[in-house]
């Protein structure tokens, strides 16, 4: 799967998306292999951060001046959030840009990393590292769309409900799950 996506990627154009008005942001979308099973992780948002409390999503956040561009953003990010070091990661490409109805613009770069990984979590910005299998997502039966209210508006967002065998339930929408659908059509 990594020399597939790296490949595909490689052949992908992303759509920017600039709206000078959206705050600059960028992820890292971490892939791993285990036991012949390709997993995305991603986080649990804690209730400590200021924008999108609670909610799934992929390490990464703001875009600072001191970062030399988005993929340093990603990056650092990840390494801040989780602990992923920019050392372990193998760069596959980028996505296109996603605006968010919270005005941001989500770069999203794609990454492999080594299993097993030892998650480092800043407690202050993760409430949860959780690990899915990239299959998941390219079921589509698991998405469906949903409406969704932000500040009085409804609106309406792809979702993913993922439950594991705990048993636990993930609600994954808006940016996050429009990102995966672009790479889940990308690798098709």
């Amino acid at each position: 799967m990594k020399n597939k996506i790296q490949k595909k990627l490689a052949a992908f154009t992303p759509q920017v998306n600039q709206q000078p008005s959206f705050h600059a942001a960028a992820i890292l979308i971490p892939f791993y292999n285990h036991e012949g099973k390709d997993y995305v992780v991603l986080t649990k948002r804690s209730h400590n951060v200021r924008h999108h409390q609670g909610q799934m999503a992929f390490p990464g956040g703001l875009f600072s001046k001191k970062d030399q561009g988005l993929l340093q953003t990603a990056l650092r990010e990840a390494d801040e959030e989780i602990g992923i070091k920019a050392k372990d990661i193998t760069l596959l490409g980028q996505l296109s840009d996603v605006p968010t109805i919270t005005q941001f613009i989500i770069t999203p770069f794609v990454g492999w990393i080594p299993y097993p990984y030892h998650w480092k979590v800043d407690p202050k910005e993760v409430d949860e590292v959780v690990k899915v299998p990239f299959s998941f997502f390219c079921n589509h039966r698991n998405c469906t769309m949903q409406s969704f209210k932000y500040k009085g508006s409804a609106y309406m967002a792809p979702a993913f409900h993922y439950k594991t065998l705990q048993p636990k339930s993930y609600l994954i929408w808006g940016a996050t799950a429009r990102i995966l659908l672009e790479l889940v059509a990308l690798l098709k």
